[in-house]
């Protein structure tokens, strides 16, 4: 394969995870999908938890910050920008339970 192949594929490769990543978000945004069940999108997978959660009906800046806050009291500080597949198990349930007292994880 040379490496005019290798770019086209890799650029194809990363346009498709774009457009799910987009469509995730607008999904989100229009209450079909939760952010819990976002989590599991190979297309989110890079997408950072600070994107997913602004993608959400009535949340902006400070309401995301406000959030982040929350979860480093109940145990599990995690940065703004760190991509969701970085996320450990915990870190993801801790971040399910306070996403489902707040009333957003539908």
């Amino acid at each position: 394969m040379t490496s005019a192949q290798q770019r086209t594929k890799a650029l194809k490769s990363a346009n498709r995870i774009r457009l799910g990543r987009a469509k995730a978000r607008r999904a989100i945004s229009e209450g079909k999908l939760s952010v819990l069940d976002a989590l599991a999108l190979p297309c989110c997978a890079t997408a950072s938890l600070h994107s997913l959660l602004l993608a959400q009906r009535r949340w902006g800046e400070i309401k995301v910050a406000k959030f982040l806050r929350d979860l480093a009291y109940a145990g599990a500080p995690i940065a703004a920008n760190r991509p969701v597949v970085q996320l450990t198990d915990r870190e993801k349930r801790v971040l399910g339970s306070v996403l489902e007292s707040s009333g957003a994880g539908r």
